[in-house]
């Protein structure tokens, strides 16, 4: 989606030795601020992917337990650790 224009992604360094014509890897050599994490999920989405994402982004978070998923029946963060910004 990158390559059509529709946005930017933050990907691991590896990605950036297998060239994609349009994109251009860029590093990233400076911390951000922390950016809001926020997750809705239905009701009806047992989903083991969607319980390992959210059990990842609580392990990464510094959260305080103040969303419930209702479908999976546990809290989930609201904030996680810092997203680096792609730029030079």
């Amino acid at each position: 989606m990158a390559a059509q224009d529709f946005g930017v992604t933050i990907v691991g360094a590896s990605a950036a030795l297998q060239p994609i014509p349009g994109v251009d890897f860029l590093t990233v050599y400076d911390e951000a601020e922390p950016v809001a994490f926020s997750a809705v999920c239905s009701a009806f989405n047992h989903s083991a992917a969607l319980r390992g994402l959210l059990d990842l982004a609580r392990e990464m978070s510094r959260w305080t337990p103040n969303l419930f998923c209702a479908s999976l029946r546990t809290y989930v963060p609201v904030a996680t650790r810092p997203i680096y910004p792609i730029y030079e």
